[in-house]
């Protein structure tokens, strides 16, 4: 079977699955949807999540196709942490600044109201 004829998984959409696991993929998915009993559900039912997560991709795990496609990812969403991280870092160190320059302008208005009172200023 050739692997240009992978499709993407319909939960986890980076990992590619040869047309036999595809399918029964979808069979499931399609089964666990009709199963639902929730009409307010959007997505996935969760029980076609637990499979996946709990049954599925340990089993696929175990073939080298899949098995890089997961190390793949595992490399890919760790490279996301670490942009996020560094962004959270960098506005988080923007915030902090904007709050000590807000706490120094309030010092300094507590500074002119206290001077006020002590010079007998009132309006």
């Amino acid at each position: 079977m050739s692997r240009l004829l992978c499709r993407s998984h319909p939960l986890l959409g980076w990992l590619k699955l040869e047309g036999r696991d595809y399918q029964s993929t979808l069979d499931k998915l399609i089964e666990e949807r009709d199963r639902e009993d929730n009409p307010e559900n959007s997505g996935p039912a969760p029980a076609f999540i637990d499979w996946v997560w709990s049954q599925q991709l340990p089993v696929l795990a175990q073939r080298p196709f899949y098995r890089q496609q997961i190390m793949d990812a595992i490399d890919a969403k760790q490279e996301r942490i670490n942009v996020l991280e560094r962004q959270i870092k960098q506005v988080a160190g923007c915030l902090q600044e904007e709050a000590s320059l807000i706490a120094i302008e309030r010092l300094r208005l507590l500074e002119v109201l206290d001077g006020a009172e002590h010079d007998g200023g009132g309006a």
